[in-house]
């Protein structure tokens, strides 16, 4: 595994550029590069419908040349970690881990990385996380999975006009009912509250990014 401090990232002054860079995301597809970010349940357990789907995802993800990036941990993190380096053996495998947050995951996060990077806590983690990639899938998960992707929704909704969108994918179940209510319940518009994108298959969302990526990327 490749670990890469983020020391600089706490002490960089605030005319620095790793201070400019910090919260300004470009989703152009230039800087981000071909990945995807993945969230899900650290509980999913091998041999369940949830496992399989975050595996097939990973795959499918790799064999179109999309690298993946997750929490690096177990669960679905692993699930489709390990479907990526099966799809394709080439592809990175990231995972964005937090040392010492978590006392009963290993710290080195699960066998299937490629590459991980410790973040200096759960803010900051999320923040690397919604900044490695302009697309972004939600498999079904709890609090932490919760507060992920509304930030990338929140991202979203606040993305210049000028430049692509990130493109926010989340299973429908249970991720449907939830953004429903909550922007019922604070009157969102509807060009918020639609944002989100709801898939029923690994095999859905991959279909939505490759068609995207053929739209979007530097190369069309």
């Amino acid at each position: 595994l490749v670990r890469e401090a983020m020391a600089s990232y706490a002490t960089a002054p605030s005319d620095s550029p790793s201070a400019a860079r910090v919260g300004v995301v470009d989703y152009s597809g230039s800087g981000s590069g071909k990945a995807v970010a993945v969230y899900g349940w650290s509980g999913t357990q091998p041999g369940t419908s949830q496992w399989d789907q975050a595996e097939t995802l990973g795959r499918l993800l790799a064999q179109q040349g999309f690298s993946v990036i997750s929490g690096g941990y177990c669960g679905t993190m692993e699930a489709v970690s390990k479907g990526a380096r099966e799809g394709n053996p080439e592809v990175r495998v990231e995972g964005i881990l937090v040392p010492g947050q978590f006392p009963d995951r290993a710290t080195v996060g699960n066998r299937f990385l490629t590459h991980s990077t410790d973040a200096m806590g759960m803010v900051h983690r999320m923040e690397l996380l919604s900044s490695r990639s302009r697309y972004f899938v939600a498999l079904p998960g709890t609090l932490g999975t919760l507060a992920e992707l509304v930030l990338v929704w929140m991202l979203g909704v606040l993305h210049p006009s000028s430049r692509p969108p990130p493109v926010v994918l989340a299973f429908r179940e249970p991720w449907q009912r939830v953004i429903q209510d909550l922007s019922s319940t604070l009157r969102l518009p509807a060009s918020h509250a639609n944002f989100v994108r709801f898939v029923d298959t690994a095999e859905e969302a991959v279909m939505v990014i490759v068609e995207d990526w053929k739209v979007a990327s530097p190369s069309g």
